[in-house]
């Protein structure tokens, strides 16, 4: 995650927006979040500022869970580097030295 102000995610030499009407979605915030602790492998969704905790948190947690899912689809790259759990987002082991 190198460009948060744009919200641009790079990937080898492809780049994948992580906004929607120029504004940040849920990908943003986990990326941001699991790249920001650097040597992390796991980020929790409840551990985000942006998990609102207010809501119900089985559906607060399946939002970010169908979110990612749906990033990591769309992108084919994403779902051998990351995998998606119902309550965290987890980066895929043989990967970790290649991401940054």
């Amino acid at each position: 995650m190198r460009n948060q102000t744009k919200y641009i995610f790079h990937i080898g030499d492809d780049t994948v927006s992580t906004s929607y009407q120029n504004k940040p979605n849920k990908e943003h915030f986990v990326l941001s979040a699991l790249f920001n602790g650097h040597d992390k492998l796991i980020i929790d969704y409840d551990e985000l500022p942006d998990f609102d905790k207010a809501k119900d948190i089985t559906k607060e947690l399946r939002s970010f869970q169908d979110a990612l899912i749906t990033f990591t689809r769309k992108h084919p790259k994403l779902t051998k580097i990351f995998i998606v759990h119902k309550d965290r987002l987890e980066i895929n082991k043989e990967y970790l030295e290649q991401t940054h």
